[in-house]
């Protein structure tokens, strides 16, 4: 009977061994992905400040041609009020 008891325990104690392995991978499973998450979220980050001096100066250049050529526009306009016969 004692023979039986050994072998029952060591079926138990291999299932519960296998469970808990189990439940470990899950876990670092689990960690493994956030892990990936946060990394990809830190290089998007990263990439973004990267280009945000690239894209200031773009931006400084549209506005200066938007500017000029308002510029143009209202120098046109004033130049046609001088000429106005009036």
């Amino acid at each position: 009977m004692a023979g039986t008891w050994g072998v029952v325990a060591g079926i138990i104690d291999s299932v519960l061994g296998a469970a808990v392995l189990l439940g470990a991978g899950l876990f670092a499973a689990r960690a493994t992905r956030a892990a990936a998450r946060t990394a990809a979220e830190a290089t998007r980050a990263q990439a973004q400040v990267a280009a945000e001096p690239d894209q200031r100066a773009a931006d400084l250049t549209a506005f200066r041609e938007i500017r000029d050529e308002l510029k143009a526009k209202i120098e046109k306009q004033n130049e046609r009020i001088d000429n106005c016969p009036g």
